[in-house]
Parts: structure tokens; sequence; C-alpha cells
């Protein structure tokens, strides 16, 4: 009988917001295909990682004026979330505003926000 070792879970790796690009980057450890929304009342741009980890608690990052912070956290066991919190008179229109796109491979994305 042989043992094969637990597979590596898929976790997120790095989270970057480039304040002079407007935009979010960020990678995982293996391919994911993330999932983007834009919520109202407050705007907000969630995007979720479906089978990416998170480990450790909720982070919140204060960034500025139009972006005024950004979460990181385990929304459940297998999902991690991203969530960009915009001032309250910020409007995205619809999700069609978001450019949210693969860099290079599927495990590194990019959102460039308007």
């Amino acid at each position: 009988m042989m043992l094969a070792p637990a597979a590596l879970a898929n976790r997120l790796e790095t989270f970057v917001f480039d304040t002079t690009g407007n935009r979010i980057e960020f990678a995982t450890s293996k391919k994911i295909y993330p999932k983007g929304k834009v919520l109202e009342n407050p705007t907000r741009l969630v995007i979720d990682l479906p089978g990416a980890k998170y480990k450790g608690p909720t982070v919140r990052r204060t960034i500025g004026k139009a972006v005024q912070a950004v979460r990181v956290g385990q929304v459940d066991a297998d999902t991690t979330r991203l969530v960009v919190e915009f001032a309250p008179r910020f409007n995205l229109e619809d999700d069609e505003q978001l450019q949210l796109k693969a860099l290079s491979s599927t495990s590194h994305w990019s959102v460039q926000l308007p």
C-alpha cells in the first residue's frame, strides 16, 4: 500500500492595489477563475476566488478618496473574497466597466478600475 501526499490547497499568494495605474493585481498558487460583481449602497466591487484559501484574519487597508479601502478574507471554506470599497458618491454603472483579465497565466489576474 502506498500513501500519497495530500494535495496542496490553492491559496492567494499576492494582492496589490496599484494607485498610479488604478488597478488591482492578485495571484494564486494554482489556476483560478475569479468572479467579480458590483454592489451598491455603498458602492463596492466584490471579487470571489473560488477554490482559493486565505490564511489568517480578514485584512482591511485604508487607501484614499475614490477607493477608500480594500478587504481580503475567507468568505467560506473554499472561497477567498476581495472587496474594494468606494467613496459614497462614486458610481460604477455596471459590471461591464470592470476589466478582469488574466495576465501571464490563469493564476495571475488584474482588475482595471475606471
